[in-house]
């Protein structure tokens, strides 16, 4: 589970579930990365099959996978124009287009 809490209340904004590919599988998120308009939140979950999960930064809603076959300790980022997501795990990183969702 990803939250989202309002600093000046402290309420709970919204939950989001990040399921695994494989239901049962032990996950935590190990990153998380807001695109510079705060429109889009992108979470980095260990042993979850590949996927990186968007969501909606304001419901909360996912919008969105990036998927990668190795994410055994998976981290995100997004470049400061917001155009470009990379993901990585291990040695390897790939770098997306945010818009198509293409490496």
């Amino acid at each position: 589970l990803l939250a989202r809490f309002d600093t000046a209340t402290g309420e709970r904004v919204w939950t989001a579930d990040l399921p695994p590919a494989n239901r049962g599988a032990y996950q935590h998120v190990t990153g998380v990365a807001v695109s510079p308009d705060g429109a889009v939140v992108a979470a980095a979950v260990t042993n979850s099959g590949g996927p990186f999960h968007l969501l909606d930064a304001r419901t909360g809603a996912a919008v969105g996978r990036l998927t990668e076959p190795d994410t055994s300790w998976p981290a995100v980022a997004v470049s400061a124009d917001g155009k470009r997501v990379a993901t990585g795990s291990g040695p390897t990183v790939v770098v997306w287009d945010a818009a198509t969702r293409t490496a």
